[in-house]
């Protein structure tokens, strides 16, 4: 959120003409129209708040039958974390410290309203709110990160101490045994040792201290080819590739992203041998890029889940993998500003889809803002 969107806005004060001031000088400040709703009480502001998206609301100090810190308490007790700014008549260090600590993210004086101080007022809350989401959300995903490597990398862990164990303490073993045990041991092993690889490249792709400029989608497409020549050749898979557009990003990355795409479509494959189809669709400003395959294609209980990492698909649990690589290529995309999203029909295949920003004029280096992923399923 930023001051260049249309806000939904929400004023909350029992003054008319106060009221119409705020909003002269948020029409000032605001670079795009915004929609303001006034309610004179607090119950009517509430019950607007329950049912429509608000990007700020403006809360007036002294309604006429309790304080706007009573309701700003009822606002965060429902664990509404929208911006609230507190506006005062009182203009006491008292009524700022209670605002604060009840959880609005600034206050404003009425006597002391200029486009300045609302403006200021405006871009504080935005921004502390979007990063407190923004560190709540980092923070569900390093628990659910957590959580699901432990468990995955628990089973194979688990399966060399069993079979160390036999080994070590029971002389009866045959040698066939043993060495059936030895196998599953190294097995094990190396798939431990990929999971920890896959959790390093989800780590490490999706953030990058590159610099951004003009790539060509086909460069990148040529070390693709040349990463998965030996998959592309076992497979007898054939990979048919449009004309690719050059894009604003960074190399290393966009190869990763494509190179994990491609993979995939030949790894979930058919009874057929796979085809695999790249093509770009300009847009404005930005360029959609598709990988559709003729493969097993995924669920519909399972499409929504398949960007979250660790999370693969009933249709996938023959397939080796460790259900990163999807994951990887969301953080990817929303480095540069993208989305990414998936249509499959199970039996026929997947497209799976992104878009990345045209390429500069003048080749700046500035990263784009992120922009969050998207799931669908046709």
């Amino acid at each position: 959120m930023n001051l260049n969107q249309s806000l939904q806005i929400l004023l909350i004060d029992d003054s008319v003409g106060d009221a119409i001031l705020l909003k002269s000088l948020l029409s000032k400040v605001l670079h795009q129209p915004p929609s303001i709703v006034h309610c004179t009480t607090a119950e009517a502001g509430l019950e607007h708040l329950k049912s429509k998206r608000i990007d700020c609301l403006f809360l007036d100090y002294m309604l006429d039958t309790e304080t706007g810190l009573d309701v700003l308490k009822t606002i965060r007790d429902a664990e509404n974390d929208v911006p609230v700014i507190i506006v005062t008549g009182r203009g006491c260090e008292e009524v700022a410290v209670d605002a604060l600590s009840l959880g609005a993210q600034d206050y404003l004086v009425k006597g002391a309203l200029s486009p300045h101080s609302v403006e200021r007022a405006l871009n504080n809350a935005l921004q502390r709110v979007q990063m407190a989401r923004l560190v709540a959300e980092q923070q569900r995903e390093i628990r659910n990160f957590a959580c699901v490597a432990a468990h995955d990398l628990r089973s194979p862990a688990g399966r060399v101490a069993n079979y160390a164990e036999l080994l070590l303490t029971d002389d009866d073993l045959t040698d066939e045994e043993r060495t059936d045990f030895l196998e599953t041991m190294k097995s094990s092993s190396l798939r431990m040792c990929d999971l920890i690889d896959r959790l390093l490249d989800y780590a490490r792709y999706g953030r990058t201290d590159n610099e951004f400029g003009n790539v060509q989608l086909d460069d990148v497409w040529h070390h693709v080819q040349e990463n998965l020549a030996f998959e592309m050749e076992r497979a007898g898979a054939r990979v048919e590739v449009d004309s690719l557009p050059q894009v604003f990003g960074e190399h290393t990355n966009l190869v990763q992203l494509l190179q994990n795409l491609v993979g995939n479509a030949i790894k979930y494959r058919g009874d057929r041998p796979p085809v695999v189809r790249l093509q770009a669709t300009e847009g404005d400003h930005f360029w959609t890029i598709s990988v559709a395959d003729n493969g097993v294609g995924i669920p519909a209980e399972d499409v929504e889940e398949v960007f979250a990492p660790f999370r693969r698909s009933e249709a996938h649990t023959s397939f080796e993998g460790s259900g990163i690589g999807l994951a990887t290529c969301r953080k990817i995309v929303e480095l540069h500003g993208g989305k990414i999203w998936a249509e499959s029909e199970p039996g026929v295949g997947t497209t799976l889809r992104f878009t990345l920003p045209a390429s500069s004029e003048y080749g700046q280096t500035t990263q784009p803002d992120a922009a969050p992923a998207s799931v669908t399923l046709t």
